[in-house]
């Protein structure tokens, strides 16, 4: 070994071992779980912030739903009930037509037999008539 060498060794030697300070490294890894909670924190109140803004909007779209629904539901009902009323009354007119009708047809049928019988009776009268008058 050269001298160069053993003088080396020998500071090395006659160094005294300093501990690392781990009350620094602790303190900069608080400083750095304290900035990454501060990020979390901001990004949590943004992110909290979108989501009451998003449940909001989305409750008004289904508030706005609700509204347009009943407003579709009533609607409907306002129809049928239309529909109702007008299919009772064409049911009612057309009810009071048959009536007619039926006495309009008896009133024909008893004009049409009548005929007969005064065209029966005619045509008997002729010939019994044919019979005296010979």
């Amino acid at each position: 070994m050269s001298g160069l060498q053993l003088k080396r060794q020998r500071i090395e030697r006659d160094k005294k071992y300093t501990p690392p300070d781990l009350l620094a490294i602790d303190r900069a890894d608080r400083e750095v779980e304290h900035k990454q909670a501060a990020e979390m924190v901001a990004f949590s109140k943004t992110t909290r912030q979108t989501t009451s803004e998003l449940v909001d909007n989305a409750d008004a779209i289904t508030n706005d739903f609700r509204d347009k629904l009943g407003r579709a539901h009533n609607m409907v009902l306002e129809v049928l009930d239309s529909e109702s009323a007008v299919t009772s009354r064409a049911v009612e007119k057309q009810e009071a037509y048959m009536k007619q009708f039926k006495v309009h047809a008896a009133n024909a049928l008893l004009k049409a037999l009548l005929k007969v019988y005064l065209e029966v009776q005619m045509s008997l009268m002729k010939e019994e008539s044919k019979v005296y008058f010979r």
